[in-house]
């Protein structure tokens, strides 16, 4: 479990853990990033009352996810790893027994993951994770690098293996760990889906968390993610990854637009042109751009305006 600034939330992730009934012994181990409001001392109560079932690290300066997922991560020594951030929960107390189970009758694959109902801050079900389209039965190396990661990070369970050495490629990605370890993974073999909803992932918790961000940020490190693990698996999959770069790129330039970056987008989309030359897809996702652009600041700029007759109404 990695933690930062999770005091409303690492209580109800904590307990999720403590109470998975199992047939074998379950240690938390808990990576907390230097959090500056009370985690520490939320974790403390329960380490007090459970010393031999948590293991706590807290780190004395923040390390940042990705370190700290990495820290975590060297010190489980279980046979099997599951992950939990902070702010996430699980919903079934045999969440662990029926993933262990998945792996024991099926030894060939490397892990699994469970369906995962997504909520907003009011604790609003959204939907379901993974998506009907990417509700595979198992997934390879393959289906990771053309749909990225469509399961949710607390839904993944995996036999565990030597991870005290982790790939430079592994630390490119700012926004979360599990992409990567996925197809650091599945290199050895497939992953399962169990289609049972047994844990819960928060949207947007807070403004660290990977979808409170900007979507131009994210597409911008999702093309340098790409592109570093193109190479470190030698070029291999370069088709497909390729094929990911050329349409993130225009979703890169679109999200800007979106954003108020107009000058930036319009000459992001003039260097897609020279670079690939494939005018038809490139003119037609800028066109695309436009009213939806146009729609997003007018809806700002009615907001704006919303505020301010608010605020002169009330003084």
């Amino acid at each position: 479990m990695v933690a930062y600034n999770h005091e409303k939330y690492i209580a109800q992730a904590i307990e999720s853990v403590l109470c998975q009934a199992t047939t074998f012994k379950v240690e938390l181990v808990i990576a907390d990033d230097c959090s500056t409001d009370s985690t520490p001392c939320i974790v403390k109560r329960y380490v007090e009352a459970n010393p031999s079932r948590i293991v706590y690290i807290r780190n004395k300066y923040n390390l940042g996810t990705t370190l700290n997922f990495a820290n975590a991560l060297r010190n489980c020594r279980g046979l099997y790893v599951a992950i939990l951030d902070g702010d996430d929960y699980w919903s079934s107390s045999i969440k662990l027994s029926t993933q262990v189970q998945f792996l024991l009758h099926n030894p060939t694959y490397v892990g699994c993951y469970c369906a995962t109902s997504l909520i907003d801050k009011y604790q609003r079900h959204l939907f379901f994770i993974p998506r009907k389209i990417h509700s595979f039965p198992s997934c390879n190396i393959v289906d990771l690098l053309i749909h990225d990661s469509f399961m949710a990070t607390s839904s993944i369970l995996f036999r565990n293996k030597d991870f005290t050495y982790l790939p430079d490629v592994f630390f490119t990605w700012k926004f979360g760990c599990d992409w990567p370890l996925n197809l650091l993974n599945t290199v050895h073999g497939p992953m399962g889906y169990i289609n049972i909803p047994m844990s819960v992932y928060r949207s947007a918790s807070s403004s660290h968390s990977w979808s409170a961000q900007k979507a131009s940020r994210i597409w911008e490190e999702a093309i340098k993610y790409n592109l570093a693990f193109n190479s470190y698996f030698n070029f291999i999959y370069d088709d497909i990854i390729q094929k990911k770069i050329f349409q993130y790129k225009l979703n890169y330039a679109r999200s800007l637009a979106l954003e108020g970056s107009i000058g930036t987008s319009i000459y992001l989309f003039i260097r897609h042109v020279l670079e690939y030359g494939n005018i038809t897809s490139t003119l037609s996702s800028f066109v695309l751009t436009i009213p939806l652009t146009i729609f997003s600041r007018l809806k700002s700029l009615s907001k704006s305006i919303s505020a301010s007759l608010f605020n002169y109404a009330i003084h």
